[in-house]
């Protein structure tokens, strides 16, 4: 969530401290953890279960993350693995992970232009794929990691607290009731995607809601994930009748309205046939599969999904390594100094999209000193990004 209010409204956690995204710490049972540190507990959780299913330890593991995740998001789920005793070998993204669990493009005389919309619980990604040979060749991926299926839930409880008159103090207050409405919230969506209507009774009030007035109220959010898809077309500079097949991801894509206006937009029936919680996983088991050597003839070619540069004079971001390209890779640029006589250089490392750095977001900083002082615009200083298969 976008502000820490509707965060701690929603879970009833309470927040520590919020000094960085990094350093939020989230109260749970009395114990108090990071979100890479909870990531961590449930991946030790999964360790342990998956090993007592197989009767064997288990020490490696493929994680995805969303596609539009950025180099922190990446970082964090790297270190969580560590965390849990895991030896991640490879960080994959989503869509491109469901495209190997599909299955398309494993016949090496198919040839074909994909696209996964995959819509999770709290992120939302979209993918265009060329597989051809065995060979997944992503093009292009747009997407918003704060965007899901839990802002459909947010909207009916949104529409019950007007519709009741219920008082948000109190509902914070309340940590029982608010969970309740949560819950009774996400058993509405899952319900109107089958039903007209959905009621039931809180604490003596007859809650309503119709699918009419769902639609209403989560369209603007599903023209967002449309957006996103015009945007990775033109990426790619692709048009719909260019689309061969369109792959649906997440829980959140059973949503009839989600499939209707996906559907509409790419103009093509939508391949169903795979289970949309499930799908991510298997492909993350097919790329095990692959770094293990035990399914051969598979090459994923990926992309990383968000700009990266430096900061230049007057607070500019000056690409080195753009949006879409192919990882891994390494690109260089030189620069030089701006005044007579520099010694010292700050170099600041952004990501995004935006043409000014305070847009963008920003990785880290650097000073390289000690360089000989000598009139501006003589020495070269070469930059050189190197970015790995797993985006970071």
């Amino acid at each position: 969530y976008d502000d820490v209010a509707s965060f701690q409204k929603l879970l009833g956690y309470r927040i520590i401290n919020e000094d960085t995204e990094a350093l939020v710490k989230i109260e749970v049972d009395g114990k108090y953890h990071t979100p890479v540190t909870l990531s961590a507990e449930i991946l030790k959780h999964l360790k342990v279960r998956i090993e007592n299913n197989l009767g064997q330890v288990v020490s490696k593991a493929v994680i995805t993350v969303p596609a539009y995740f950025n180099d922190s998001q990446r970082q964090a789920t790297r270190d969580a693995g560590k965390l849990a005793g895991l030896d991640v070998l490879r960080i994959v993204n989503e869509p491109t992970a469901a495209a190997l669990a599909y299955g398309i493009g494993l016949d090496s005389s198919e040839e074909k232009k994909v696209v996964v919309y995959d819509l999770g619980g709290g992120t939302f990604d979209v993918s265009i794929l060329e597989i051809q040979h065995g060979i997944f060749d992503v093009m292009s991926t747009h997407g918003d990691t704060f965007l899901g299926g839990d802002d459909f839930d947010h909207a009916i409880i949104e529409h019950w607290i007007s519709a009741n008159n219920w008082d948000i103090v109190l509902l914070e207050e309340d940590k029982g009731f608010s969970q309740s409405i949560r819950l009774l919230a996400e058993s509405a969506k899952k319900a109107l995607s089958k039903e007209d209507s959905f009621s039931a009774e809180l604490k003596g009030t007859q809650i309503t809601i119709r699918k009419q007035d769902f639609e209403s109220m989560i369209r603007p959010i599903v023209e967002r994930t449309i957006e996103s898809c015009k945007k990775a077309m033109k990426d790619a500079g692709l048009a719909p009748k260019d689309i061969d097949e369109v792959i649906m991801v997440g829980g959140s894509t059973r949503v009839p309205l989600v499939h209707d206006m996906v559907q509409a937009f790419f103009e093509k029936d939508l391949n169903t046939s795979q289970n949309p919680d499930e799908v991510v996983a298997l492909g993350a088991a097919v790329q095990a599969a692959v770094l293990a050597g035990k399914q051969k003839g598979v090459l994923l070619l990926d992309i990383t999904p968000l700009s990266l540069g430096i900061e230049t004079m007057g607070g500019l971001m000056d690409v080195i390594i753009s949006r879409n390209s192919k990882i891994p890779t390494a690109l260089a640029r030189n620069y030089t100094t701006s005044i007579d006589g520099q010694k010292n250089l700050k170099i600041s490392v952004f990501q995004g999209e935006r043409d000014l750095v305070a847009h963008n977001r920003k990785l880290g900083e650097f000073i390289l000193q000690g360089i000989p002082p000598m009139p501006a615009g003589i020495p070269k200083i070469e930059v050189q990004f190197m970015l790995d298969a797993d985006g970071i």
